[in-house]
């Protein structure tokens, strides 16, 4: 999971910024969520509580579903 916080985490914090601050308030739809790492950081570490997530492969959404 480090490699994804590297990866998201500048992006989620320049958001952040540009929100003013109000992160933890937003609405995120994630399409092609994959293994869920970004749903997962957002709840995790930035107490975004209103998160969604869409794959088109159902093996995707199985393997999100137990890391979120």
């Amino acid at each position: 999971m480090r490699f994804q916080r590297e990866k998201f985490c500048p992006r989620i914090e320049r958001a952040n910024k540009f929100l003013g601050g109000s992160i933890a308030e937003a609405r995120v739809l994630d399409i092609g969520i994959g293994y869920g790492s970004f749903l997962n950081i957002l709840e995790q570490d930035y107490g975004i509580q209103n998160l969604c997530g869409m794959d088109p492969f159902p093996k995707s959404l199985e393997m999100s579903k137990k890391n979120t």
